[in-house]
């Protein structure tokens, strides 16, 4: 398997198809996917060869936004399919790749262990100090793309729902990412309760 020769790949791609309106889902936010990815493995104990996997679903989890914005995780899947067997990974791999990126679509939901492994990192930000940067992001990613302007209390408001229902799908992230989670929660409530 060849995980650089797939990272070139992404790099490349991003940076000769990525529309400038897509604010959150970009290069940066791949990268970080993939580096959140590996580090929950380290912490979960998974093998190098399924890190490498995970790794390889996360590079590619969002490369099909360059085709079509919605339902992008199903164009991942066909870029996965189309490229990977240049990249020596086996039929099997494939299909495993191809399951860590469907399972990215929101509303997550919980899998096996390299699934929730690439859903918490997809979602790791929510946990950290760059979860407002991260969400302001997305903000306007919608407004760009939907004409989806929300007032100031309208995306706090929706803000702090996601945030007080999503969970952490494995203990390793709980660990790490629940307590920035609670602060976060709390700063947006500031938020809020200055704006009412």
């Amino acid at each position: 398997m060849k995980l650089e020769e797939v990272e070139k790949y992404i790099i490349h791609r991003f940076e000769n198809e990525w529309n400038p309106a897509y604010e959150y889902h970009n290069l940066k936010h791949t990268m970080d996917v993939a580096n959140s990815s590996e580090n929950i493995a380290i912490l979960e104990g998974i093998s190098v060869r399924d890190t490498i996997l995970l790794k390889t679903a996360a590079y590619l989890h969002d490369i099909g936004i360059l085709v079509q914005y919605k339902e992008h995780e199903k164009y991942s899947v066909f870029v996965a399919q189309e490229i990977l067997g240049d990249f020596e990974y086996t039929p099997l791999d494939i299909e495993l790749v191809s399951g860590l990126i469907f399972s990215t679509k929101m509303p997550q939901v919980r899998g096996s262990n390299l699934q929730q492994i690439i859903c918490d990192a997809d979602l790791d930000y929510l946990g950290r100090v760059d979860y407002f940067e991260i969400s302001s992001n997305l903000r306007k990613e919608w407004s760009n793309l939907f004409n989806q302007d929300y007032t100031d209390i309208q995306w706090y408001m929706s803000q702090k729902k996601f945030l007080t229902e999503h969970v952490f799908l494995t203990s390793s992230s709980r660990k790490i990412r629940n307590e920035g989670k609670a602060q976060n929660i709390a700063k947006v409530q500031a938020l809020i309760d200055n704006l009412i």
